[in-house]
């Protein structure tokens, strides 16, 4: 993500920062760092995450559906509805990750923290927010990458980047992706930072 700060800064593309899924804020942060090196700045980083967890996947989310139901009941831990806490990939509290930019220098009028479900946060926020220059998603499954892309999208600015962490892992990701790209007619280059992560500019 840092690569591409350089490049909004010398393409002067407008917008604020977005992660969706920030675990313990490691990511968002260095983003941030390094957006602040430009005193011209004024973006804003907005922190969009449960603080919980994942929630279950779908059916959309083919074989991990499966694999996780199976797991859950080996533990005692079904899950009775898509959006509920399952302590799976769960990272630092909102507050914790509030201090951990604090004591980083990253400017708290410089920070937005939505907190829960993206299914709930995302769409609301959508309406309120924007342009973007960066939209990081990193929310494993069908459900909560569609989500981000069907509410946050339209709000990149051209030439800004979307990256998505989980595309090379998680069938459910990959699809929600390839079914947006698919609906909107979207032409543009899909490039694998490694084996999981792929990112590309709005046209």
């Amino acid at each position: 993500m840092c690569q591409s700060i350089g490049t909004i800064h010398a393409e002067a593309i407008p917008g604020d920062i977005v992660e969706c899924g920030v675990w313990s804020g490691g990511s968002l942060a260095l983003a941030a760092l390094w957006d602040l090196q430009y005193s011209d700045s004024k973006r804003i980083y907005h922190a969009f995450d449960s603080f919980e967890g994942l929630p279950p996947p779908t059916e959309d989310d083919g074989a991990v559906f499966e694999n996780f139901n199976t797991n859950s009941r080996k533990k005692n831990r079904i899950a009775t509805q898509k959006l509920q806490k399952t302590g799976v990939c769960a990272g630092d509290s909102a507050d914790t990750v509030r201090m951990f930019f604090h004591k980083l220098g990253i400017p708290a009028d410089r920070s937005r923290f939505h907190v829960g479900w993206f299914q709930d946060t995302v769409p609301a926020a959508a309406r309120e927010i924007g342009p973007l220059s960066i939209l990081r998603i990193d929310g494993d499954w069908y459900d909560s990458t569609k989500v981000c892309l069907d509410h946050l999208y339209d709000i990149v600015s051209p030439g800004g980047y979307v990256i998505v962490d989980d595309y090379g892992c998680f069938s459910g990701c990959k699809r929600a992706v390839d079914e947006f790209m698919a609906m909107y007619n979207i032409k543009a280059q899909l490039t694998f930072v490694d084996d999981h992560c792929v990112w590309f500019r709005k046209p």
